[in-house]
């Protein structure tokens, strides 16, 4: 990476960050005259950040900013916490970015991603109010289209790039405001000469064209036409919450199956299985997995990890009837909340049987946890 990323920089266009910043950037040194008489700038690192990025050296979007949220609300943060639970606190910004990122480009991975990708997994796919409160907040673009963040590492180049293009928006929009002017100017002419002719009580094409037309509007032809030809369509729908459709697939002969023959449990953490358990996963059509039946299910196998699951959160679910809490979970919001309060249920020993500590216990998968928890029962 340091190789290819530093080859790119110093040749990957004919207006290239210094040889300094390069080699500074990537820690090689000069001998005697790096550190001593060529120091670190921060415009240089800059530089090689956004070339390093790929971003194009040859058009202003090379001074574009990274996709961020205008304001930190409460809509943000309470994304951050439903996707990044357990954050440590020093990490929340670059947490922010994330988030601001993955919202920004969430309809290109749906379109590009495979559909059992562990990615669609995260909450920020499967919660679509979550993501319909987070779209309109997100901003990208270029510097002067947001007024909390402010591009650097730009040569001079890139801003005469980004005056010039203003300059030739500026005169196309002149270009079509003198068109549109002129067709008005010809139609009022137009509109005077036949109101003149009408005055006369003269019979032209324009004035029966427009009274055939009044007629024809008034009698609700021109809707009944305009209804068969273009269907109603349902264009720019706001993304709601899915609801899954219990028995819209088939296979083994029946064709009201709750899940598609393809189905299997995804390889994910405790905490996203409870999401599943509570919500599913309403994006591929799964329902809350609380309610599958073996028979539900294609394989013997998948039927054991069931059993598994149902036992795993078996544990969770009693923990939060003990504690009196309301289990009708409708988000993955409230999923979270409940989860933190009863984790505990699923706490694994400190240290394994052999001695050794067991550390990042939340990443494991839940299967682990499974065979983990019964070992020491």
């Amino acid at each position: 990476m340091r190789k290819g990323s530093a080859t790119y920089c110093s040749s990957g266009s004919t207006s290239c960050p210094s040889s300094t910043s390069i080699h500074l950037r990537a820690g090689w040194s000069l001998g005697g005259v790096q550190n001593t008489y060529l120091r670190y700038e921060s415009a240089g690192d800059m530089f090689v950040g956004r070339t390093a990025a790929g971003l194009p050296s040859e058009t202003e979007q090379f001074g574009v900013l990274p996709p961020h949220f205008e304001n930190s609300c409460q809509a943000v943060q309470s994304g951050i916490r439903t996707c990044f639970p357990g954050l440590p606190d020093h990490l929340t910004y670059v947490a922010e970015f994330a988030l601001a990122s993955i919202v920004f480009h969430h309809d290109f991975l749906i379109s590009n991603l495979s559909e059992g990708h562990r990615f669609l997994s995260s909450p920020i796919f499967r919660d679509l109010t979550l993501l319909n409160r987070l779209k309109p907040l997100v901003r990208s673009g270029l510097s002067s289209d947001s007024s909390t963040l402010r591009a650097t590492g730009i040569p001079p180049h890139i801003s005469i790039l980004h005056k010039m293009t203003m300059l030739h928006d500026g005169m196309r929009q002149m270009n079509e405001n003198l068109n549109s002017n002129r067709i008005h100017v010809v139609q009022d002419i137009i509109q005077e000469l036949e109101n003149r002719a009408i005055g006369a009580g003269t019979v032209t094409y324009d004035g029966l064209q427009r009274m055939i037309q009044t007629c024809l509007s008034e009698a609700g032809i021109n809707e009944a036409v305009q209804a068969i030809r273009e269907p109603r369509r349902v264009a720019d729908v706001e993304l709601r919450p899915a609801v899954a459709e219990p028995g819209r697939f088939m296979w083994g002969g029946r064709s009201n199956q709750v899940v598609p023959e393809s189905f299997s449990f995804p390889d994910e953490g405790v905490e996203i299985m409870w999401q599943m358990w509570c919500i599913g996963n309403p994006i591929n059509g799964y329902p809350a997995f609380k309610i599958l039946k073996p028979d539900d299910l294609p394989s013997k196998n998948l039927r054991k990890r069931l059993s598994d699951l149902r036992y795993l959160m078996g544990r969770l679910r009693d923990k939060a009837t003990e504690k009196g809490l309301n289990l009708d979970i409708q988000t993955i919001e409230q999923a979270n909340n409940i989860f933190s309060a009863i984790e505990d249920a699923v706490a694994l020993p400190e240290f394994s049987k052999s001695g050794r500590k067991r550390n990042r216990k939340e990443q494991l998968v839940w299967t682990t946890v499974v065979n983990l928890l019964r070992n020491a029962e």
